[in-house]
C-alpha cells in the first residue's frame, strides 16, 4: 500500500479520511464561490472595469469544476446525478482557460494579443456548447484537444506576465508567482500520479493560492483606485480653496472695477487728445466715424466734428487715388465689414498703405494709413481702425538720403573715369539721343519703319556698351531696359508700337545722362564741354609768328619760298610735331585708352585680362577719327572678351596661357590706313554661323559660300551664336553696328580666316581687317608714318 493511498485495515480510519478530503475540497468549494460572487458583485457597482466580471466568473467555473471532480462534492449534495450530468458539470472547466484570456488582456493589454484572446473564446465556449448538447462517447475523446491548447495558453500567459513583469506593470509580479504556484502544484501531482515519489495532492491548493493571488491583485488594484481618489479629492479640495480665494479678488477687484474703467478711460481720451497720430474706427453703418477719435484728426484733414461722417469721403476726397483705386479700397472695406476676419486677410491687400492728399492751401501731404480690423467674440469684423501719420518730412528725408547715397555711387563710379574720357562719352551720349529723338519724333516711326528701329536699337546698343565699358551700373541698366524694348519690337512684328513709351524712355535715357553730367560738373569741376587748350613750346612761338605773318603778306609767294627753303621746311615739320599732339589724338593712345576697359570687362565674365599688343606708325586721329574708333572698339572688344577668349580652366585645358592675347596691327595702305585686330580665343564656329543663316533666310542650302564667306554673314543684324543675351553682348547687333560705323565714315570692315584648312576644335581662327579712310587722320609727311616707340 503507497503513503498515498489510504489504510483499508479499519473502516474508521478510512471514514476518518474521505472526511477529511471532502472537507477541505468544499472549503475550496466555497471560498472560490465566495471570491466569485464577491467580484462579480464588484463589477456591478463599476461596469466599466471588466476585469472583476471575468475573474468573479472564473472562480464560479473552476469551483464547479472542483464540486463535480475531486473528492465527489457533487455526489455529497445530490445523491441522484446521473453519469451523463457529472460528466458535463466535470468539463466546465473548458470555459475556464477563455475566460482567464479575457482577464489576463484586460489587467495587460499592452502585452496579451486581443486576437490570441479572441480565438479562444471562439473555440473553447462554443466547444462546451457542444459538450452540453451531445453524449459522453462524443465529446469526451475531444477533449484532449482543449487540454493541449490549456497548456499553450499557459506557456504564452507565462511568457507574457514575464514581459509585462520586466516592464515594471503593476500587479505582473503578483500575478506571476500565483501562476508559477499553480504549475508547480500541477507538475507535482501528474509526476505523483505516475509514482516516481510520494507525496500528498497539493493541485487543490495550488489552485487556492493561484486563485487568491489574482484576488488580490485585483484588490490591490483597487485599493491603489481608491487611494488614486483619495489624493484627487484632497487636491480638488485644495483647488476649490483656491478657487474661493480667487473669488473673493474678484469680488473685490468688481467692486473697484468701475473706478478702474473711469480710470483707465480717462487714460485713453488723454492719449487720444495727446497722441500725433489721427486714430478712429468705422463701421459698416454708412462707414460713419465714431465719435471716439483723437484730436489730431483735426489737424490732419482740417475740419471740425469728424463724428458720423463718412470715413471714405475724408481719406479719399482731394487724394492722389484714381477712380479705380478708390473703388478698389472702398470695395475691399465693404465686403470685409460685418463678414468674418478670413475675408480681411484675402481682401486687406486692396487697401491703400499711403496716399497724398491736398490741404485746403494746395499743398499736399503724403500720409500713411495702416488698417486694423475689430471683431466680435464670433470672429465677425464690426469695425475697422484706420491709423494716419503725416510722413511728409519723413519721406523728404529719406529721398534726400537716397538721392546722397545715389550721387556718391556716382561720384565713385565718376571718379575711376578721366574728364576727357567722360566728356567724349557724354557728348557722343547727347548725339544719339537728339538722333534717337528725331527719329522717334518723325512721321516714318507712325508707319513701324523697321530701318529706324534698327537705327534706333544700334544707338542705344552703342551707347550700352560705352557706358558698361566706363562701368556706370545705374545707366547701363537704364539703357539695357530700353534696349530690351527695341529688341521685343524686332522680335515680334506683331507687338504693337507704344511711341508714348518710346519718347519716355528717351527722355528717361536723357534724365540719367544729365544727372552724370551734372555730378561730374558741380560735384567733380570737371567741364563736358570745354574747348582743347594748345600749348606751343617757346621756342617756336617767334617762329609762327613769322610764318604766319609772312602768309598774310603773300600767301602765294610765301608758299613757294617757305617749302623751297630746307629751313623753313625743317621748322614747320618741328612745329607740326609740337602741335599735332596737342591738336589730334595719337592712335596708339587711343587704342590704349579704350583698352582700358579690358579689365572690368574680365572681371565680370570670370575671366583673366588679356594682354594687349599695339604695332602703330605715328599716326594722329582728329576727332572724327577718335569718334568713330571708340564706337567700333566698343563692340569688338565685347564680343572679343565674351565669345572670343576662354575661362583660364579652359585655356590651359587647351595648353594656353590663362590670360589670352590681343593683337592690334595698323599699316599705311596708299589710300587708307589697314588696322588687324585678332585675339587668340576660340574663333568662329562656321557650321553654328552657317545653320544660323539658314534659320534667319540669309543663305540657302544652294548657296556655294566659301569659308571666308560665312565669316563675314556676323555683319547681319541679329546673327549671334551666343546661347544668352546679357548686358555685355549676345543680340548679334554688335558687327552690324561697326560695319555701319565704318560704312558712313567712308571705311569698312571684314574677316580674314586665318586657317581654313586646319580648324582647332571645330572653330577657325580669324582676324577683323578695318579699312580707315585718311580722312580720319592729320596729314603728316611720310617721315612721320614710322612706328611708334
Amino acid at each position: 500500500i503507497s503513503a498515498t493511498t489510504p489504510s483499508l485495515s479499519t473502516p474508521t480510519s478510512a471514514i476518518m479520511h474521505k472526511s477529511k478530503r471532502v472537507a477541505g475540497s468544499f472549503f475550496l468549494i466555497g471560498a472560490l464561490f465566495i471570491m466569485g460572487v464577491y467580484h462579480i458583485c464588484l463589477w456591478l457597482l463599476r461596469t466599466k472595469a471588466r476585469s472583476p466580471l471575468y475573474f468573479g466568473l472564473f472562480c464560479l467555473v473552476v469551483g464547479t469544476y472542483m464540486l463535480a471532480g475531486g473528492a465527489g462534492g457533487l455526489a455529497v449534495l445530490f445523491d441522484d446525478v446521473s453519469y451523463t450530468a457529472y460528466l458535463r458539470t466535470f468539463n466546465i472547466w473548458i470555459v475556464s482557460p477563455a475566460l482567464f484570456c479575457w482577464f489576463l488582456y484586460d489587467l495587460f493589454p499592452k502585452y496579451f494579443s486581443k486576437r490570441f484572446t479572441q480565438v479562444y473564446v471562439v473555440i473553447l465556449i462554443p466547444f462546451y456548447f457542444v459538450v452540453l448538447m451531445t453524449e459522453p462517447k462524443v465529446f469526451v475523446s475531444k477533449t484532449l484537444a482543449v487540454q493541449g491548447m490549456t497548456a499553450v495558453l499557459g506557456i504564452y500567459g507565462i511568457f507574457t506576465l514575464i514581459r509585462a513583469v520586466l516592464k515594471r506593470e503593476e500587479g505582473a509580479a503578483i500575478c506571476l508567482a500565483g501562476a508559477c504556484v499553480l504549475i508547480g502544484t500541477a507538475v507535482h501531482d501528474m509526476l505523483m500520479t505516475l509514482s516516481l515519489f510520494e507525496s500528498i495532492a497539493l493541485g487543490g491548493l495550488g489552485t487556492f493560492v493561484f486563485i487568491f493571488a489574482q484576488s488580490f491583485l485585483l484588490a490591490k488594484r483597487f485599493s491603489n483606485a481608491f487611494r488614486r481618489v483619495e489624493i484627487s479629492q484632497k487636491k480638488i479640495q485644495k483647488l476649490s480653496d483656491d478657487l474661493k480665494v480667487e473669488r473673493d479678488q474678484v469680488v473685490a477687484l468688481n467692486q473697484n472695477l468701475e473706478a478702474i474703467v473711469d480710470e483707465k478711460t480717462r487714460d485713453i481720451r488723454s492719449i487720444m487728445t495727446h497722441i500725433q497720430l489721427g486714430i478712429f474706427t468705422i463701421t459698416k453703418d454708412q462707414h460713419r466715424i465714431h465719435k471716439d477719435y483723437s484730436e489730431h484728426l483735426h489737424c490732419l484733414f482740417e475740419t471740425e466734428n469728424l463724428a458720423g461722417q463718412d470715413g471714405f469721403s475724408l481719406l479719399f476726397d482731394r487724394s492722389d487715388l484714381s477712380t479705380d483705386e478708390r473703388s478698389q479700397a472702398e470695395s475691399a472695406l465693404e465686403i470685409c465689414l460685418g463678414d468674418l476676419s478670413m475675408f480681411w486677410d484675402t481682401n486687406s491687400h486692396c487697401l491703400p498703405r499711403e496716399i497724398k492728399r491736398q490741404r485746403l492751401d494746395d499743398e499736399w501731404r503724403i500720409l500713411e494709413l495702416s488698417w486694423n480690423p475689430i471683431t466680435n467674440d464670433d470672429d465677425y469684423i464690426e469695425k475697422v481702425l484706420i491709423t494716419v501719420r503725416d510722413v511728409t518730412e519723413l519721406r523728404a528725408l529719406e529721398s534726400d538720403a537716397n538721392d546722397k547715397k545715389e550721387e556718391l555711387e556716382f561720384i565713385g563710379e565718376l571718379l575711376n573715369v578721366s574728364a576727357e574720357q567722360f566728356r567724349r562719352f557724354i557728348q557722343s551720349c547727347h548725339d544719339f539721343i537728339n538722333e534717337n529723338r528725331k527719329l522717334i519724333q518723325s512721321s516714318s516711326i507712325d508707319t513701324c519703319d523697321m530701318e529706324i528701329l534698327k537705327v534706333l536699337f544700334i544707338n542705344m546698343h552703342t551707347m550700352k556698351g560705352a557706358a558698361r565699358s566706363l562701368y556706370f551700373k545705374r545707366m547701363t541698366r537704364i539703357f539695357h531696359d530700353v534696349e530690351q524694348y527695341y529688341a521685343i519690337l524686332q522680335k515680334d512684328p506683331n507687338v504693337k508700337w507704344d511711341l508714348s513709351k518710346m519718347s519716355r524712355d528717351i527722355d528717361e535715357v536723357e534724365r540719367i545722362v544729365k544727372t552724370y553730367e551734372h555730378i561730374n560738373v558741380n560735384k567733380l569741376g570737371r567741364s563736358t564741354n570745354q574747348a582743347r587748350n594748345l600749348e606751343i613750346p617757346e621756342e617756336f612761338g617767334h617762329d609762327i609768328v613769322a610764318i604766319i605773318k609772312r602768309v598774310l603778306e603773300d600767301k602765294s609767294n610765301f608758299s613757294q619760298s617757305a617749302y623751297d627753303d630746307r629751313l623753313n621746311q625743317q621748322r614747320i615739320q618741328s612745329i607740326q610735331a609740337s602741335i599735332f599732339p596737342q591738336l589730334y589724338s595719337s592712335i596708339s593712345d587711343v587704342l590704349k585708352d579704350i583698352c582700358q576697359c579690358l579689365g572690368t570687362l574680365a572681371k565680370d565674365l570670370d575671366k583673366a585680362k588679356p594682354q594687349l599688343q599695339i604695332n602703330s606708325p605715328r599716326l594722329y586721329l582728329n576727332s572724327t577719327g577718335d569718334d568713330l574708333l571708340r564706337k567700333v572698339f566698343v563692340h569688338i572688344l565685347r564680343n572679343s572678351m565674351d565669345h572670343g577668349i576662354e575661362k583660364p580652366a579652359d585655356r590651359i585645358k587647351k595648353g594656353k596661357p590663362e590670360a589670352g592675347f590681343i593683337d592690334i596691327q595698323l599699316v599705311p595702305k596708299e589710300t587708307y590706313i589697314e588696322l588687324t585686330y585678332s585675339d587668340d580665343g576660340r574663333g568662329l564656329d562656321i557650321e553654328k554661323i552657317r545653320e544660323i543663316a539658314l534659320h534667319r533666310d540669309l543663305i540657302t542650302l544652294a548657296s556655294d559660300l566659301s569659308i571666308s564667306e560665312i565669316a563675314n554673314l556676323i555683319f547681319h543684324s541679329g546673327l549671334s551664336t551666343a546661347k544668352k543675351v546679357s548686358d555685355i553682348s549676345g543680340r548679334g547687333v554688335g558687327m552690324d553696328a561697326v560695319r555701319n560705323y565704318l560704312q558712313k565714315s567712308g571705311g569698312n570692315i571684314k574677316i580674314v580666316v586665318l586657317d581654313e584648312a586646319h580648324p582647332k576644335s571645330g572653330c577657325y581662327p580669324f582676324s577683323f581687317i578695318i579699312e580707315l579712310p585718311l580722312n580720319l587722320f592729320a596729314n603728316l609727311a611720310a617721315s612721320d608714318m614710322e612706328p611708334a616707340a
